[in-house]
């Protein structure tokens, strides 16, 4: 949508969804693949299959970078990127205490490096200071820590869609078509 001029956080016109429908389309009709999950997209891209994917933060590319394929990296468009945001919530109930330790431990700068640095799987950069602290040259360099500020300064924070129903009724459309 930012592509194509349209602001996304908005009610949109009937011409501003078909222009979206008309740009998804064009993405698909150009695609060569669509892949069902994050391992094979990252091997789709690690064995040359395809050119380029559309994915979200460092899931994919992360795991090819860690293995010493920095030429894999997110980059973000000239419209602008979306910062997504996952909150916890913690609920009441006959045990406060395990409530506060979670949120404890889920703040702790070792459990957050530890959400960025898995022995296994995919990396993704975890906002906590002292966790960034405690990476070394090469972590710094797969997550691109020092390239965040410049992300940031690209994207928007998701505020979600009033009318995300149409659009994910074009989307799957779209997908119907390969």
């Amino acid at each position: 949508m930012l592509r194509e001029g349209i602001e996304p956080y908005k009610t949109h016109t009937d011409e501003e969804v078909e222009q979206g429908r008309q740009a998804t389309f064009d993405l698909f009709d150009n695609a060569e693949m669509l892949l069902p999950d994050i391992a094979s997209l990252k091997d789709a891209l690690r064995n040359n299959d395809i050119d380029i994917g559309f994915i979200s933060g460092s899931w994919i590319n992360g795991i090819l970078r860690r293995g010493g394929n920095f030429q894999y990296e997110a980059k973000i468009p000239e419209e602008g990127g979306v910062i997504w945001v996952e909150t916890t919530a913690m609920l009441k109930g006959d045990h406060p205490s395990v409530s506060d330790n979670y949120l404890a431990y889920m703040q702790h700068g070792i459990t957050a490096k530890n959400l960025m640095w898995p022995t296994v799987g995919g990396t993704n950069v975890v906002p906590h200071q002292s966790s960034i602290n405690r990476l070394n040259r090469r972590q710094r360099a797969v997550l691109r820590v020092d390239d965040i500020p410049d992300i940031v300064s690209k994207s928007r924070f998701y505020t979600g869609m009033p009318d995300l129903d149409k659009f994910l009724r074009i989307w799957e459309e779209a997908k119907s078509r390969l």
